[in-house]
């Protein structure tokens, strides 16, 4: 593990000359593609990436997902804030998302939570999501691409 916990994000499938000398310099590094299925999750896994972001049908199997991850000592990363089908146009509650009442829940299976936003929407998501742990309006507030009404607040859980 490096000292500042630090890890270069590259586009997938990088030149030659990137990847060798990434591979050669030992610094951690990460794809900016997300993975939702094994046989990408296993693909990046032997590229030697330090973590991986996870959606779709992944997201829905955190369990052995984390195990697979763990063994081969790669970190689970994901996006809370989007309903996922902005990648995969799958529809309705199904999709995969993380209310702020439910991160904990998560513990366990994710290793780093990133938002996707812009900047300025940044600080109040870190509030909502990790300092009051809860949101009782609509999620299509803070949720990116959730195409129905949920008030947070009906769910159960909270």
């Amino acid at each position: 593990m490096n000292k500042y916990n630090i890890a270069i994000c590259i586009e997938p499938f990088p030149s030659e000359i990137i990847t060798e000398k990434i591979q050669t310099s030992k610094i951690p590094f990460y794809y900016t593609s997300l993975i939702n299925n094994w046989e990408t999750l296993n693909a990046y896994i032997e590229k030697g990436v330090e973590s991986v972001f996870i959606y779709g049908d992944l997201a829905f199997d955190l369990q052995k997902v984390k195990q697979f991850c763990k063994k081969h000592h790669v970190r689970i990363r994901c996006y809370p804030n989007i309903c996922q089908y902005l990648w995969d146009n799958s529809e309705g509650i199904k999709t995969f998302f993380i209310r702020p009442e439910d991160v904990d829940y998560y513990d366990d299976y994710i290793d780093i939570l990133e938002f996707w936003n812009s900047e300025n929407i940044q600080n109040p998501l870190y509030e909502t999501y990790f300092h009051d742990k809860k949101w009782a309006g609509d999620l299509r507030e803070i949720i990116q691409g959730l195409k129905f009404r949920v008030n947070s607040y009906y769910i159960l859980g909270n």
